[in-house]
């Protein structure tokens, strides 16, 4: 939920800085009902009910590591579980608020309209509260470290100890902010120094709009550069798993630069593949992950990763994420001249602002089910020839590799995942596979469908964009 919570604040951020051209910015006096507040009162409406809300959240976190091993251990853990997902919904709500009440408009009359300055420093109070959710569940985690320590030394496993707060709140930074934050930043500065050379004339409309996706794609293809250096990662050391993992990836006709270990204490079961470019993918498989799972899960878990590669996953998200928000922006604009035409008042906050959540939400719903199509069509096997329908030897690897995960104390079995769905769910996709063709999966159907109808729907939306004037 941290990722999406980025991802939303980031898109308003970006609305709140670009409307005010068209006379529709959060907490202008053309559109709020009082002028934007400044001085202290500002900084006190945006600093103190981040300041409680964290407050609250420490303290619950105390309150349930002390009930852990006692009677209410299950609601203490399903407190920590909830509070993954309740702090970055509740930082969002706040800096909806902060953006309402004029901080960006007041941060730019005190600066200025810097690339990328104005908007960080709006930014900051969010990301401080964003930063600073892990040491609310910090206890929580020393305590189910501890009960793990016997579980772990009967298993032959290694103990990871503990590491001190401060160290334990920055390695939670980087995981869970390093992986969207720079790409975040690199795209939102481009995009802003694009506009201001157009505003100066230095740039023609059209070679902004053409500078704006090459701009774009090319953070996305150094992303996995800083994502390597953002994150705790060491390369695979040579050895026996090295080797087999490599001749899999061979085997799969997939390039990569690097194996790397993604350190995590031993938090963690998760592995992910990341870059457009072979000279820069790399596959990332945790320490948990290697010291937990058997061999053949482990090569299952690899399999599922040279799939999002094979299948060409990445793109398809792209251009599902670019076409679902094109539509979305082109609609929201049809329909907002539409109603304004037909008000007295014409185009206000309070008719912007209910099509910008609505289409925000659509977005959400929409990208989340075509990403966890996704993820099961990684999820599938691909059985050696002559077989020709699925077995449970086919699907044993993944399935159990899956429960391994849901096993895990950081994991919730039956717990939805906005894009990969719940492990349960995944599950009982693996059963139903038994017994039908290895060919022509209706999996991979679904995915074609989903790559067509993207590319028809983008084009679709730039024509509309387009007419509409954009």
């Amino acid at each position: 939920m941290t990722h999406l919570a980025l991802i939303l604040t980031a898109a308003l951020l970006v609305l709140a800085g670009d409307l005010p051209a068209a006379g529709l910015a959060f907490g202008t006096p053309a559109l709020a009902s009082a002028p934007p507040w400044t001085g202290v009162p500002l900084l006190a409406a945006v600093a103190l009910p981040k300041a409680l809300v964290l407050a609250w959240f420490l303290w619950r976190g105390r309150v349930a590591a002390a009930h852990l091993g006692g009677p209410h251990t299950r609601r203490a853990v399903s407190w920590f579980n909830r509070s993954t997902w309740a702090l970055p919904l509740i930082a969002t709500a706040l800096f909806t608020g902060d953006l309402w009440l004029g901080l960006l408009t007041q941060t730019r009359a005190t600066l200025g309209n810097p690339v990328l300055l104005d908007e960080l420093l709006a930014w900051a109070p969010t990301l401080l509260l964003l930063l600073a959710g892990p040491a609310a569940r910090y206890h929580v985690e020393r305590r189910i470290r501890e009960s793990e320590i016997i579980r772990r030394a009967d298993r032959g496993l290694p103990i990871h100890p503990m590491p001190r707060a401060a160290a334990w709140i920055i390695g939670r930074a980087r995981q869970d902010l390093g992986l969207l934050l720079l790409p975040l930043l690199l795209l939102m500065a481009w995009g802003e120094a694009l506009a201001l050379l157009a505003e100066h004339n230095l740039i023609t409309p059209t070679l902004g709009l053409c500078l704006g996706p090459a701009g774009a794609l090319g953070v996305l293809t150094l992303a996995p550069f800083i994502l390597r250096h953002t994150l705790d990662t060491v390369p695979l050391p040579p050895g026996p798993l090295r080797d087999q993992l490599l001749a899999q990836c061979t085997r799969h006709r997939v390039r990569v630069r690097e194996l790397l270990i993604w350190r995590t204490h031993g938090t963690a079961l998760n592995a992910a593949v990341t870059g457009l470019v072979p000279r820069l993918r790399y596959i990332l498989l945790t320490d948990a992950l290697i010291e937990e799972l058997a061999p053949p899960q482990l090569h299952a878990v690899m399999e599922h990763e040279l799939n999002h590669v094979r299948h060409r996953h990445l793109p398809t998200l792209l251009l599902t994420a670019a076409a679902l928000l094109t539509a979305v922006a082109a609609a929201s604009e049809a329909v907002a001249r539409a109603l304004a035409a037909l008000m007295p008042t014409g185009r206000s906050l309070w008719l912007d602002a209910p099509l910008l959540l609505l289409g925000a939400g659509l977005w959400i719903a929409a990208f989340g089910w075509a990403s966890r199509r996704i993820e099961r069509q990684a999820d599938t096997p691909r059985p050696a020839p002559p077989a020709e329908h699925f077995s449970a030897a086919h699907i044993l690897p993944m399935l159990s590799a899956l429960g391994q995960v849901g096993a895990h104390p950081h994991t919730a079995r039956n717990r939805f995942n906005w894009r990969h769905g719940s492990i349960a769910w995944r599950q009982t996709y693996l059963r139903d596979l038994v017994g039908t063709p290895t060919t022509n999966t209706p999996i991979h159907r679904t995915v074609r469908h989903i790559r067509l109808a993207a590319a028809l729907l983008l084009t679709t939306s730039l024509a509309a964009l387009w007419w509409l004037g954009f």
